[in-house]
């Protein structure tokens, strides 16, 4: 199946799917299996060797690190799975109820989760920029690159345009997003330039328009993010 992802990808999911999780139970088979053969290494010598009290100070040593190895005074989680939790459950919620053709666009991190918890498309994601297949990333690119120009640009008809193109039906937003630092400190961002630049360059001189119509145009809110339907967008004349 790995060898498969990689030759159909990206029909199948990421190739390393299939080798993250299974080399997790591997590891730990093959964990026990080396203790039990220490435990009967150690045993065979010291009675070969008449000193017993070895075989126990073994024993102990490897209990003991079995017990206190997970403990908070060396890892803050145990067992460490990866697994994502959704948080933002009333967001789900809606977008469940919206017909299952519609797109979501946004450069928050939250907009990874949608797909699972909302099953609803979206139409860029921080955990779906793989630079796997050149003419895949290279589309992914292009529209990263549109995205941050209509985001922050005070011109409503680029918005529109790109609303069009894309047929993007919802606009995420997260409340920090229009300021300085959301772009300058984002790695994710920084990599498509030089629009990330630009975005930057235009939050100084002027508010984008979207912040403007984060009151407005919203139909969903939460303490840090804005839902704008794109709708309310498109019936706009001006800034």
């Amino acid at each position: 199946m790995f060898f498969t992802a990689h030759a159909l990808a990206f029909k199948l999911h990421w190739p390393s799917r299939y080798t993250h999780h299974t080399f997790r139970m591997v590891l730990a088979i093959a964990a026990a299996i080396s203790i039990i053969l220490i435990l009967d290494a150690t045993f065979r010598w010291s009675r070969e060797n008449g000193k017993q009290f070895f075989i126990l100070g073994t024993i102990i040593i490897l209990g003991a690190g079995l017990v206190f190895y997970p403990s908070s005074f060396s890892l803050k989680v145990f067992p460490k799975t990866l697994y994502v939790e959704g948080k933002v459950t009333t967001l789900y919620n809606f977008l469940q109820k919206q017909p299952p053709n519609i797109v979501i666009a946004s450069t928050s991190e939250e907009a990874d989760n949608i797909p699972i918890f909302a099953q609803r498309t979206i139409l860029v994601g921080k955990e779906y920029a793989l630079p796997f297949h050149t003419k895949y990333y290279a589309q992914f690119s292009k529209r990263m690159i549109d995205l941050l120009n209509a985001q922050y640009t005070e011109d409503i008809n680029q918005v529109k345009d790109f609303i069009q193109k894309y047929h993007v039906t919802f606009w995420l937003l997260e409340r920090s997003a229009f300021h300085s630092e959301y772009i300058t400190k984002n790695t994710w961002l920084q990599q498509y330039q030089p629009a990330a630049q630009q975005a930057n360059a235009n939050l100084q001189k002027a508010l984008p328009v979207l912040a403007t119509l984060m009151n407005s145009c919203a139909v969903f809110e939460t303490d840090n993010l804005v839902l704008l339907k794109t709708e309310c967008i498109k019936v706009v004349t001006k800034t």
